[in-house]
């Protein structure tokens, strides 16, 4: 009963619903990360039929990410929780249900095209590169992944309305769960079916993302109908925040096909790379920039109707202690790329020359990193000022930008895969600049020393961290027999300390240094010995 009860117990605090996320997210993506470490060993590492099989997926999620995760951010999910708020619950399950029916039937649609046009579509982004054998495997891969597009519109709408009933639990445990059946599945199958068990493996693993959080949509009273009133003055509501906000996540997915179609432009195999690198560079990015992004939504939604100081105040905290933890985050990824490139991918048949070079482009990838998580911040921050005009434009830019990079690396310099991450790098680097801009081009504030000095400090600090992980990294392993790097144990302990005398080294120069984030962790630290959710929520706030 107590377990039961806490996968479907509502969550009062932002903070406690925000470690759930970061929580869950890191479980998630570690997992993502042994489930491509398991596809490196049964699918011949670094393949050409590996890399088919990640581009296939890019057309299906650019439908799903449109439709349904640009419906939920930006429309769904204020909506439904304003008709909660308002007592009418009725009101508010009735239309999801209407909403979730026009969805489908709009993704479906989609598919139909798709599936009646598949060589067009799929031409665009493989720009006639591949054999035969990988364009019909392409297609076919294509064609499943379709479906598992359908499991996970009906989680989303699951997961926007058990967020508006603040239960966190079960949506954050879906990602964990889509990954391990993925996992199974393709241990079970991948002899007999080959890559198509990493296929199906997602179907199921989708069905399960859905179906880990039908008890608490039960819970909640929700059933489903099978109606759909177009004349319903919500759904033109939701087209009236929907659109606009949705031109830039538009943008970002076609910046997400254009990159893979210039990795799949070299190689199949070098689509693998190039999805390896940016998963583990996307792990900090997620971990911290999207959830403290997302944490902090409402309260800068409601400190812009009082007034700009709660306002600065809401986002200066936020990119303080976001650029604390993102910073150090891309600058060990810098130092420890090679072992962690071998800790989560050195499968068999992942030789070292694909190792060695998807530790350059992650270094690559790792540049950007800050750009990246304080554009999700600061993109939020523009929604809560009801204004999406700005972050368009800005995605806008970047695409135009990350279309000429990719033109110029790829084809007229010849630069290999590692290119694509310095260009996804200075992508990033112009959409923070324009954002923080016009953002500080409404508040004069954002532009006083006591706002940036502090950010170069922890750049100082996380720096001279970063030379002394590295040098714990080659003395030791020089030097010994103690750390033989051929074993992963081995491997793992040298990279674990390295990391962690680096992290010392940082919080103590930041606590020297004067800086307000790594003063609070030391004093935490220095009269808890308690490093749970208590510990993680007494940090964050003030």
């Amino acid at each position: 009963m107590k377990i039961f009860t806490f996968f479907h117990r509502s969550e009062k605090s932002t903070v406690s619903a925000a470690l759930i996320l970061m929580f869950s997210l890191l479980v998630a993506n570690l997992l993502g990360l042994l489930k491509l470490r398991l596809f490196a060993n049964l699918f011949g590492g670094a393949s050409s039929e590996l890399g088919v099989f990640l581009a296939a997926d890019r057309i299906p999620n650019f439908v799903f990410n449109v439709l349904a995760v640009g419906a939920l951010s930006s429309s769904f999910i204020p909506i439904f929780s304003k008709l909660i708020a308002g007592g009418q619950k009725e009101r508010a399950l009735g239309f999801s249900s209407s909403l979730f029916n026009f969805s489908i039937l709009v993704f479906l649609l989609f598919t139909l095209v798709f599936l009646a046009f598949p060589e067009i579509f799929l031409g665009i982004i493989s720009w006639g590169n591949l054999s035969p054998n990988e364009r019909s495997l392409l297609v076919d891969l294509s064609k499943i992944l379709f479906l598992a597009q359908i499991f996970f519109i009906l989680s989303a709408f699951s997961s926007g309305i058990l967020q508006s009933f603040n239960q966190f639990t079960s949506v954050a445990l879906s990602p964990v769960v889509f990954n391990l059946a993925v996992i199974v599945f393709s241990l079970f199958f991948s002899q007999k079916m080959g890559i198509y068990a990493a296929a199906w493996g997602t179907v199921l693993g989708a069905f399960c993302h859905f179906l880990v959080q039908i008890p608490a949509l039960l819970r909640v009273g929700f059933s489903y109908r099978f109606s759909l009133n177009l004349r319903d003055r919500l759904f033109l509501e939701i087209g009236r925040i929907f659109l606009p906000r949705s031109l830039s996540l538009v943008v970002d997915q076609i910046s997400l096909l254009v990159f893979t179609s210039y990795a799949l432009s070299l190689s199949a195999s070098s689509v693998v790379v190039y999805n390896f690198a940016q998963r583990i560079e996307m792990i900090p990015v997620v971990l911290f920039g999207s959830t403290f992004a997302q944490a902090s939504f409402a309260t800068l939604s409601k400190n812009a109707e009082i007034g700009d100081s709660e306002f600065l105040k809401t986002f200066q905290k936020t990119f303080s202690y976001l650029s604390f933890l993102i910073i150090p985050a891309s600058v060990f990824l810098v130092v420890l790329r090679i072992p962690l490139i071998r800790i989560f991918f050195g499968a068999r048949g992942f030789d070292w020359d694909a190792t060695l070079l998807t530790a350059y482009t992650l270094s690559f990838f790792a540049l950007g990193m800050f750009f990246q998580a304080q554009v999700a911040l600061l993109a939020r921050s523009f929604f809560a000022l009801k204004n999406s005009r700005v972050p368009f434009l800005a995605s806008l830019a970047s695409l135009i930008l990350g279309l000429g990079l990719g033109l110029v690396f790829i084809k007229v310099l010849n630069f290999g895969v590692w290119s694509l991450g310095l260009s996804e790098s200075l992508i990033s680097a112009l959409e923070f600049l324009i954002l923080y801009l016009f953002l500080k081009k409404k508040f004069d504030l954002l532009g006083r020393g006591d706002f940036i000095f502090p950010v170069f400090k922890i750049i100082i600090a996380a720096f001279v961290a970063g030379l002394v992980s590295y040098s714990i990294l080659r003395f030791l392993d020089l030097r010994g027999p103690l750390f033989d790097t051929r074993y992963f144990v081995s491997l793992l302990g040298l990279t674990a300390l390295s990391l962690l005398v680096g992290l010392v080294v940082y919080l103590t120069l930041c606590y020297k240094m004067g800086i307000r984030e790594g003063e609070k962790v030391v004093l935490l630290l220095r009269k808890t010995r308690n490093f749970g959710p208590n510990f993680l929520k007494e940090l964050f706030q003030e």
